[in-house]
C-alpha cells in the first residue's frame, strides 16, 4: 500500500464569480494565496508525511503548488499536464446561472450526471484514466507526494474510487488522502475542507 494526498487549488476570481474555469488558465487571487498558506500550515498541525509538491500544468495549481512546498520546505515536482482541469466545452468562461439560462437541459443532466458532459467537454471515462494514471505514476515515483490539481478532476476521480455518480463539491484547498496498491486506488478520504481556511 502507499499513501498520497491530493488537494485542489486556492480560490480564483472566476471561483468567486462561480464562473467555470476548464482549461482556462486563471490565475489565484489573493485569498487563493491565503488558502494555499494555510493549507501548508494544516499539513504541518496535522503531522502528515508529505515528501513533495507537484501539481496540474495550470498557473492556479502551479502557483498553490509552490506557496504549499515553500511553507512546508518541500521540493516541487514538474508540473503534470495530466492533472489538468476537465475541458468543459460550452461551459468554459460562463457562470452557474448563464449555464441555467443559456443550456437549461444539458446543466440540469450535467448536475446529476457528470458524465453527461456539455458540448465541447472533455469525456468523463477520458479525465478519470488520465488522473488516475498519474496519481499511480506519482505513487510509484515519489510517495507521500500531494499533488494540486482541480475540482472537476477531483470530484471524477473520487467518484471512480467510490463507484458513486454524485461527488459533493470539493472546496477550494480541500485536501484527500488517496491510499493506492500497484494496481488501483482503493479509497480516496477527505482529510480538511473549506471549513478550515475560514
Amino acid at each position: 500500500m502507499g499513501r498520497l494526498f491530493i488537494a485542489r487549488h486556492g480560490e480564483t476570481d472566476y471561483n468567486l464569480a462561480q464562473r467555470w474555469q476548464g482549461t482556462s488558465d486563471i490565475q489565484l487571487n489573493d485569498r487563493g494565496r491565503a488558502q494555499a498558506t494555510a493549507l501548508a500550515a494544516r499539513i504541518r498541525v496535522l503531522g502528515l508525511e508529505v515528501a513533495a509538491v507537484g501539481s496540474s500544468t495550470l498557473s492556479r495549481a502551479y502557483e498553490t503548488a509552490q506557496i504549499v512546498a515553500m511553507g512546508l520546505g518541500l521540493p516541487t515536482l514538474t508540473p503534470d499536464v495530466r492533472l489538468r482541469e476537465r475541458s468543459f466545452g460550452v461551459f468554459e468562461g460562463l457562470t452557474y446561472t448563464e449555464c441555467e439560462v443559456r443550456f437549461p437541459e444539458v446543466n440540469a443532466r450535467y448536475q446529476v450526471d457528470p458524465t453527461a458532459q456539455p458540448d465541447g467537454a472533455e469525456g468523463y471515462d477520458r479525465v478519470v484514466a488520465r488522473v488516475r494514471e498519474a496519481v499511480m505514476e506519482a505513487t510509484r515515483v515519489k510517495p507521500h507526494s500531494l499533488l494540486i490539481a482541480h475540482g472537476g478532476v477531483m470530484r471524477a476521480l473520487v467518484s471512480s474510487v467510490h463507484k458513486e455518480q454524485v461527488v459533493p463539491r470539493i472546496w477550494n484547498c480541500a485536501l484527500y488522502e488517496l491510499v493506492v496498491t500497484e494496481e488501483t486506488i482503493v479509497s480516496a478520504t477527505l482529510v480538511e475542507g473549506q471549513a478550515s481556511y475560514g
